[in-house]
């Protein structure tokens, strides 16, 4: 079953460190929706068009032209980028008419690019040192997201926001990934109190060491995966990445996983449900979908998968075959169309917080979970006050 976030506590252990001219993710507040404006909600604006369109795997030129013609409000534009870690991507979109962004927020944009590339290198370079050091200790490791992925997906490099190295690891080489990583200068973080999971955090020890945060992650799904985790290794491939050869997750459980990791962070972040669309355009046309659906279902995370596709196809143009609900159509699921009513467009594009927290979220925990008696534990574990230590000090990563 997918983890996701209760209101007040948090998964993960940082976000990244704010470098200089990098825009920080908080988002405007909104004044209150006016009674019976619920409905269908207001049209994009045409900064929020912009977010939606640099989202998309493919924008039409003329789109991007005519949502910049129309003058977006570019503090507020630049702010939604850099919650959905697109500030990047939107200045590679952008060169075509880089005359017509005014020129603080091109610099803005500039800025956001050159900090992408630092912090990708830095995972990079980081990587020559970690994996051969886990490899000659004979620990197998999978890396799961960074430069590796951008490869296989053809993801353009330095787009998107990087800022650790996660890898995944079986459960009993736990101890020998902990010493390797000690040797290199790494120190473990504690884990969070009340917040059992399925990866170990662990930063440089000392600050002028050139290397990354390292997450070992030991299940591709918290907490309950670790069946699939064990199938998913007896179906891993090796692909040569520069000198040397890396571990890859086979076609089925990259989707799933990159499924799960936009469920797990709430769908909060368009740029982890644009890493799904890629996925799916770089290996939908040999993906075996019937393979797909039965590891989820016996994962129990085929809420989460179809959701998440859904909202890839709406949202970025993933290329979903048709049929790819189970041979029927997405629409005659009635849990699926109550998803896809709670992530509309607008509402992925700018998050309400109030909407991911509460009544709302327990609800999209339902929504999304497989088994009514675990649905039924969750919501209950929502909706109790988080224990002492349990106050999310932790901060997001991406």
């Amino acid at each position: 079953m997918v983890r996701l976030r209760p209101p007040g506590r948090r998964l993960h252990s940082r976000a990244a460190a704010p470098g200089p001219g990098r825009i920080q993710p908080g988002l405007p507040v909104r004044g209150r929706r006016r009674p019976g404006a619920a409905g269908r909600g207001r049209p994009l604006t045409p900064g929020e068009r912009l977010v939606a369109l640099t989202a998309r795997l493919a924008p039409r030129p003329a789109n991007l032209q005519s949502a910049l013609a129309a003058a977006p409000d570019w503090p507020d534009t630049l702010c939604l980028l850099g919650h959905h870690r697109l500030l990047a991507r939107a200045h590679d979109c952008l060169k075509p008419w880089k005359q017509q962004v005014p020129a603080p927020a091109w610099r803005t944009l500039a800025q956001a690019a050159a900090d992408y590339w630092r912090t990708g290198a830095v995972v990079a370079q980081g990587s020559r040192s970690v994996l051969p050091a886990l490899d000659d200790a004979g620990v197998a490791a999978v890396p799961l997201k960074g430069p590796w992925l951008a490869e296989r997906l053809g993801y353009p490099a330095g787009t998107r926001l990087t800022n650790d190295l996660d890898i995944l690891v079986r459960p009993v080489d736990l101890a020998a990934a902990r010493s390797v990583l000690s040797e290199l200068g790494y120190r473990q973080l504690p884990e969070p109190v009340g917040l059992p999971g399925a990866h170990l955090v662990y930063v440089p020890g000392r600050p002028d060491l050139w290397l990354p945060q390292v997450e070992v992650h030991y299940n591709l799904a918290e907490p309950d995966g670790g069946a699939w985790s064990d199938r998913a290794w007896r179906r891993l491939h090796s692909r040569r990445w520069g000198d040397r050869a890396v571990l890859d997750l086979a076609a089925v459980d990259l989707v799933l996983y990159l499924s799960v990791h936009a469920a797990r962070h709430n769908w909060f972040h368009l740029c982890h449900i644009l890493e799904l669309a890629y996925a799916v355009q770089a290996v939908g046309p040999k993906l075996d979908w019937a393979a797909l659906w039965r590891e989820a279902s016996l994962a129990g995370l085929s809420g989460a998968l179809r959701l998440s596709l859904s909202v890839a196809g709406r949202m970025c143009g993933a290329p979903l075959p048709d049929g790819w609900w189970r041979g029927r159509p997405a629409g005659r699921s009635l849990r699926a169309g109550l998803g896809d009513l709670m992530l509309r467009r607008r509402g992925l594009v700018r998050p309400r917080p109030e909407l991911r927290d509460g009544p709302y979220f327990t609800l999209l925990l339902a929504v999304v979970d497989d088994g009514l008696g675990r649905a039924l534990h969750r919501l209950g574990a929502a909706a109790r006050p988080p224990a002492a230590g349990e106050n999310g000090a932790g901060q997001a990563r991406t």
